[in-house]
């Protein structure tokens, strides 16, 4: 949706683009019909337009904004310009040809080649047209130009507002899809913009000077227009008030010609001694009684004209009561004042080149930042300005500390998680870990030399899941078990295959029952039934507190590596148990 500025009060053309409904396309066929183009102003009220179309061709002379053109000879036909738009030809070369927007239709319909005069004028500046443009006085019609160009005018009182919008519906045939514009006013102080943008800088410090009337120092003639008790005004006047002041009796001239030789020459009011000598020097500061009526003028011309012999310059004031003109001068000026940089002029030369700046950025920038997408060309302060943010950063989340800077507790937070990777607390507190025993290393040195690995439990520096393989370990339990094993087997002798000598000292009730009964047990266990051919002693002749006694022995604590034991036994050693 588009925004246009337009002046306040001022009535106004719009020419805007339309587009065909559902498509994406400039409308070249749409046919307005009165009402489908309303106006809505701040007040919230919609109108239709109030512009009407006449078209014309052979137009030589364009009609002012706001001119009554007539139907020339004793046609009645008559109405008021908004404003001309000119479709093809020049004004100049007599063919112009186009519509008018106008108000005020009045008299008899106009026709097809009516002659069109200005004000009742016998001269023709065109004539009516209704072959290209309708001849239509129906109000809130809208001038197709071509090329999906179409003109709206809004007249004066249309524009007597803050803001406003335009609304096309095409609500007859849908030819066109709806569209608005946006309207804002300038130029007034109930526009919703009060400078006016018309007026260049000259006309406003113009303005400024008519405002203060300071024009009527030279160029204006007055017409009481010093206020009470102004500088002017108590320097004409006894009271203050410049309507007291009457040139005849009181001008310097006046004062001069005069001639009163008594009041000239009076004891003690001798006018010579009021009025001073041309050669006597300009008065200093405030004026005393001391002082002539010339000190005081050269003192006045001095400070005006800015000629050597100003005793002082003011200091800067706000206007008030009692202060002058030159004080509130140095106040708007400023202390540091100089022409070459703070004058008028050079103001506007400064503006200029702000202007080609602000252009020159706006086009390095982009629309929404886009010439701002690569950054590789950022100047070294640059990067380094980013690059001490980013740091900062890092410094304020502690984010230094993983590598660069050194910690203590505080610098990490309760329950974050590097805290709670380190501690088991319910509270998880930094302050728990010491790196000496339980960091990674530390902890790797516990395991590499096997010691923690074979103690079962108590409270010592150990780790309390015990892998399987531990018990293979050289001097571990089976280790144990196994040397104590190889004692008694050790002496077993086999001169026939698969038999024991009968030589063979005798193995004690207990270690018997103790051996059978791990076999047995391992047996039973062994997949596939993968067992040696041989005769076991029936482990319910066992004497029941033998068994006992042996399951409790540190063997059958790992059953599974029992059954590796035994296994490995029948295995290596081919161990046979002799028949029952």
């Amino acid at each position: 949706m588009s925004t246009f500025l337009r002046e306040y009060g001022v009535g106004a053309l719009f020419i805007i683009p339309l587009i065909e409904d559902g498509d994406a396309d400039f409308v070249n066929d749409y046919v307005p019909a009165g009402g489908d183009a309303t106006v809505w102003t701040d007040k919230l009220i919609s109108t239709t337009l109030t512009s009407l179309i006449l078209g014309f061709d052979s137009l030589s002379e364009l009609p002012a904004d706001g001119a009554t053109i007539d139907e020339q000879g004793a046609g009645t036909a008559s109405g008021v310009v908004e404003k001309t738009v000119v479709i093809s030809g020049t004004v100049g070369g007599g063919d112009a040809a186009g519509f008018f927007l106008m108000r005020s239709v009045t008299g008899q319909a106009w026709s097809n080649n009516d002659v069109i005069d200005i004000n009742g004028g016998s001269t023709s500046i065109a004539d009516a047209d209704s072959t290209t443009y309708d001849l239509a006085a129906t109000a809130g019609l809208i001038g197709d130009m071509g090329n999906g160009r179409y003109a709206i005018a809004l007249s004066p009182t249309e524009m007597t507002c803050a803001q406003g919008s335009i609304h096309i519906v095409d609500s007859a045939t849908k030819t066109v899809e709806d569209q608005a514009i946006l309207f804002e006013t300038y130029g007034n102080a109930s526009a919703l913009h009060a400078q006016n943008l018309n007026q260049t800088l000259e006309a406003g410090a113009d303005a400024a000077l008519v405002t203060r009337k300071l024009d009527h120092l030279v160029a204006v003639a007055e017409s009481d227009d010093p206020v009470n008790d102004s500088i002017l005004a108590k320097m004409a006047s006894t009271d203050g008030d410049w309507s007291n002041f009457v040139e005849g009796t009181d001008a310097l001239q006046a004062i001069r010609d005069r001639g009163d030789a008594a009041w000239v020459t009076a004891t003690g009011c001798a006018l010579a001694s009021v009025l001073g000598a041309l050669d006597d020097s300009a008065a200093a500061g405030d004026v005393t009684t001391s002082d002539t009526l010339m000190q005081y003028l050269k003192q006045l011309l001095n400070e005006i004209s800015g000629s050597v012999g100003i005793g002082a310059m003011p200091t800067a004031a706000d206007p008030a009561n009692g202060i002058n003109l030159f004080e509130m001068l140095r106040a708007a000026m400023g202390a540091t004042f100089g022409t070459a940089t703070d004058s008028l002029e050079q103001l506007q030369i400064d503006i200029v080149q702000v202007q080609s700046d602000t252009d020159d950025l706006q086009t390095q920038i982009g629309t929404a930042g886009a010439g701002l997408s690569d950054l590789g060309g950022m100047s070294t302060g640059m990067k380094a300005e980013v690059e001490a943010e980013v740091d900062d950063g890092l410094i304020a989340k502690r984010l230094d500390h993983l590598a660069f800077v050194s910690v203590t507790g505080t610098d990490i937070a309760d329950n974050s998680i590097f805290a709670r990777l380190v501690s088991k607390e319910a509270t998880a507190d930094w302050d728990d870990f010491v790196n000496t025993t339980e960091s990674l290393q530390a902890l790797r040195d516990h395991i590499a030399d096997g010691t923690n690995l074979t103690e079962a439990g108590g409270d010592g520096d150990h780790l309390t899941a015990i892998p399987a393989t531990v018990d293979w370990l050289d001097g571990g339990r089976l280790d144990l078990l196994l040397d104590a094993i190889k004692v008694p087997t050790d002496k077993l002798v086999f001169t026939v295959a698969n038999q024991v000598d009968a030589n063979m000292v005798a193995i004690s009730d207990d270690a018997t029952a103790a051996i059978v009964c791990s076999v047995a047990e391992a047996v039973s266990l062994m997949p596939n039934g993968n067992v040696p051919a041989m005769s076991i002693k029936p482990i319910a002749s066992i004497p029941a507190a033998i068994i006992t006694s042996v399951r409790e022995k540190p063997l059958f604590r790992n059953l599974a590596n029992i059954q590796s034991t035994i296994y490995s036994l029948f295995t290596i050693h081919y161990l046979i148990i002799l028949p029952v």
